[in-house]
């Protein structure tokens, strides 16, 4: 197969000795059946049995895998277009000798792609996008009469759409989202608006990190990110938390501690190693239980998604100094005090750059297209604490080259499925495109692109932008969706535009059976019925509905008109945008 993350090849044969994966495309002309049968064998060595996954979009079938070649097989159930078809080798322990060889894959019902290529990553992402995204959904109207008037209208989508927001001084757009109701014509007002027409998940970039926090030991200042996290939570946006520690932007007094905790005088080392600790669980306490200025409720509860340890390898002195089980008892510390604070289901990341364009490993230097070596250090957390919450999700930063041939759709593919094979949920966290870019054009197709790249993977969560308003000091950057004056740039078009696609307004009446079906975008919907307003949310996997509703006055049409509502429109909050 074209893929093959890692591993060696003899003959037809195939060995993965470690957690990775082979794949390949296979493309339909109409919906249909398809069977993988897959011959494979495996050697347990020291450890278990290796465990192949057969994953396909949703699907993933699972397999132990015995010495001798056997056949597996898993028939699944696919849309016409282009699939991408992933076997994977996802138990493997370090030092256990374990192996899983593939010979070959055999494909009934469809046509093999064997080619990675740009056009084949990007064909099978808009097919995923198009069909599992979204889904057909009937909802039960008991009390209406049929021909009754409904209209759906999607207010957010379940998949996040990220900004970022700065705010380590007054000077930042923090101030304009701290104005309520700012009036019309101010930057506050053109700020809230473009941000809220654009987003619906927000990412504090500099607000969170611990040299603006607490730049004097005991001396918490978190006004900022409780500015941020209120403004999120009073328009109906998730929250994605930047970050708990960094190899950059610490306090002086941290810069210290990491510094002697590297001494090769092994007291002062062990001291400071064990007084950093002691800092980080103090600074978790008020980072995630600590509460929102003004409220009762846990900074905890309001967020989503968090950097753990931001660019563990990248930026290393935490690596170095805890290694993988200390760093793991971080993330397990953050996931106590989360569920303590009521959010038990907060998404712990890792997060990394240079993972599509320059991936090489950082204790090698080697090129490395698959990133194995990322996908190593999440499995070194999770392993360190078998059974215990730690990593929960895999960020990944894209900071992309403006050279049109350095961004590649097939690397990214090669990438998001090798993070795939942990299993969990991945975002790209922080996406940008330099100013050295050619034009807007090449701006643009670099960003639609990567959009379509995420927004088309079984495993992706968020796309989240870094900087979206040219008014905003970032002479290194190019993609702004709006200029400085707020005018919307051909690269903000191009990202509505494609926003836009992804959405579902639908205008329909209650059958005779006392429903209405149609094919709705996975998200939160308004309800709109002879001038009522109902709350719907349609979730994957979930396709029948109830909702009551108030019968129309007689007379009444029913239903609110108006211009084309698109993605993102805040249902709360001081100012209304429009995707």
């Amino acid at each position: 197969m074209a893929f093959q993350s890692s591993g060696t090849g003899s003959g037809t044969d195939w060995t993965l000795s470690s957690d990775g994966y082979v794949g390949t495309y296979v493309t339909l002309a109409n919906p249909g059946q398809v069977t993988f049968t897959v011959q494979a064998s495996g050697s347990a060595g020291s450890g278990a049995a290796p465990q192949m996954d057969i994953s396909v979009d949703d699907t993933t079938t699972k397999y132990t895998v015995t010495p001798g070649f056997n056949s597996y097989s898993a028939t699944v159930n696919l849309p016409a277009g282009t699939t991408f078809v992933r076997t994977d080798f996802a138990n493997a322990v370090t030092g256990s000798n374990q192996s899983l060889t593939i010979r070959n894959l055999n494909v009934s019902g469809a046509s093999i792609l064997n080619s990675n290529i740009n056009a084949n990553a990007l064909a099978a992402a808009d097919t995923y996008a198009a069909n599992f995204r979204s889904g057909n959904v009937t909802v039960s109207l008991p009390g209406l009469a049929p021909g009754t008037p409904v209209e759906f209208k999607l207010v957010r989508n379940a998949f996040n759409f990220e900004g970022s927001a700065t705010g380590s001084s007054s000077s930042d757009p923090v101030a304009y989202m701290a104005v309520t109701n700012p009036a019309p014509g101010t930057t506050a007002y053109n700020y809230q608006h473009a941000y809220n027409a654009s987003f619906n998940t927000l990412e504090p970039s500099n607000a969170g990190k611990w040299s603006n926090n607490e730049a004097t030991q005991g001396v918490v200042t978190m006004s900022y990110v409780d500015t941020l996290l209120k403004y999120a939570t009073s328009n109906n946006m998730d929250v994605r938390m930047h970050n708990l520690i960094w190899g950059a932007q610490q306090p002086a007094w941290v810069n210290t501690l990491l510094t002697n905790a590297q001494s090769s005088n092994a007291t002062l080392a062990a001291s400071a190693k064990a007084s950093l600790m002691t800092a980080i669980n103090n600074r978790i306490s008020y980072y995630v239980g600590g509460k929102i200025a003004g409220t009762t409720i846990p900074r905890g509860d309001a967020i989503q998604e968090m950097d753990v340890l931001n660019e563990a390898l990248r930026t290393a002195p935490y690596w170095k100094i805890f290694g993988a089980s200390g760093v793991a008892q971080v993330y397990n510390n953050v996931a106590k005090a989360a569920a303590a604070a009521g959010n038990p289901n907060l998404r712990l990341y890792t997060n990394e750059y240079n993972v599509f364009t320059y991936s090489s490993d950082p204790s090698t230097s080697l090129s490395d297209p698959y990133a194995n070596w990322y996908r190593q250090e999440v499995d070194d957390i999770r392993n360190a604490m078998p059974g215990q919450p730690t990593v929960s999700g895999v960020g990944v930063q894209y900071y992309a080259d403006g050279n049109i041939t350095l961004h590649s759709p097939a690397r990214m593919m090669q990438v998001m499925q090798n993070l795939s094979v942990t299993g969990l949920p991945i975002s790209l966290t922080e996406f940008q495109v330099s100013s050295d870019a050619p034009s807007d054009a090449v701006v643009s197709q670099i960003l639609t692109e990567t959009m379509r790249m995420m927004y088309g993977s079984p495993n992706a969560t968020t796309f989240g932008l870094w900087t979206f308003w040219a008014g905003q000091n970032a002479p290194n950057d190019a993609a702004f969706l709006y200029d400085a004056n707020w005018n919307l740039t051909s690269i903000g078009q191009a990202y509505q535009q494609l926003l836009n696609g992804w959405s579902t307004d639908y205008m329909g009446a209650v059958g005779s059976n006392g429903s209405v079906s149609f094919n709705g975008t996975y998200g939160e919907y308004q309800v709109l019925i002879g001038g009522q307003t109902y709350d719907l949310t349609l979730t994957k996997g979930t396709s029948n509905y109830a909702l009551t509703a108030m019968a129309p006055e007689p007379g009444s049409m029913g239903i609110l008109t108006g211009g084309a509502m698109l993605l993102l429109r805040r249902r709360r909050g001081s100012v209304s945008g429009r995707v």
